[in-house]
């Protein structure tokens, strides 16, 4: 197949706001460097607010708008709770006592490593293998890198899938949270996890099939490419990781 120009994919398509899935990965290095080392001084909120800011219009550029509301209102409240320790909770309930350890634990998990569990969603709903398989090798990668994570973008929305078909199933038995937590255990997570040791097989035969470790140079009908998006993006994320890095530094 010859070399085919990167063209805009309109939003009629489905696949609304488009980026490269190695910008996309470029943009999740960067948002978790801003999230971790950013602090919680007021500078420090400024750059975690406007990484997060980013994420929120991805999400909802990329037509997860529940997602996008979801993480916006979990963080506000993360934030709020944090400001609400550092008023006068921490004071009252002992810095050192269990309490305030677990709402600072909370906090922190929310504001600082949340976020980058979201750009990880981001980045495998938004991106298909075949985009991912045609960015990577451009990059000339080795299939050893390539083909695990080709099993790994299928891997985790069949997972959910099939949790989805077994919680369905049990519903339908009577089974639920009111059986209590062993009975939760047994008819919904060994299940899954059972299932999870075939998909993972499943998947990973089916990339060969697909022809994924074979010796023939495979052709790719996706096309993808850098474009002015990418490079605004990129540009953006960098931007709050040094600044989130300099910070640290500098002690502001």
């Amino acid at each position: 197949m010859g070399a085919v120009a990167r063209q805009a994919i309109p939003l009629a398509e489905g696949r609304g706001f488009w980026l490269d899935p190695r910008t996309k990965i470029a943009m999740l290095l960067c948002a978790n460097v801003a999230f971790l080392t950013s602090g919680y001084t007021p500078a420090g909120f400024v750059i975690k607010f406007a990484t997060a800011g980013v994420l929120v219009a991805l999400l909802s550029l990329a037509r997860m708008r529940r997602a996008a509301a979801a993480f916006a209102v979990a963080y506000l409240a993360a934030f709020a709770l944090e400001m609400v320790n550092e008023a006068f909770l921490l004071e009252a309930l002992g810095s050192t006592s269990l309490a305030a350890v677990v709402l600072r634990f909370l906090t922190s998990m929310v504001l600082s490593f949340f976020p980058g569990t979201m750009f990880a969603y981001y980045l495998l709903a938004s991106t298909k293998v075949s985009e991912f398989v045609a960015a990577f090798t451009r990059l000339r990668l080795t299939e050893k890198v390539i083909i695990p994570f080709a099993v790994i973008f299928r891997f985790f929305p069949t997972v959910a899938e099939e949790y989805r078909s077994i919680r369905d199933a049990m519903q339908l038995r009577g089974v639920s949270w009111k059986n209590g937590p062993v009975a939760m255990v047994e008819y919904r997570l060994v299940p899954l996890i059972a299932s999870m040791v075939k998909i993972g097989d499943e998947l990973s035969a089916a990339s060969v099939t697909r022809g994924l470790g074979g010796s023939a140079k495979r052709t790719n009908r996706c096309v993808v490419g850098f474009g002015s998006a990418d490079a605004a993006m990129v540009a953006v994320m960098a931007a709050l990781a040094v600044a989130a890095m300099a910070k640290g530094m500098v002690g502001w």
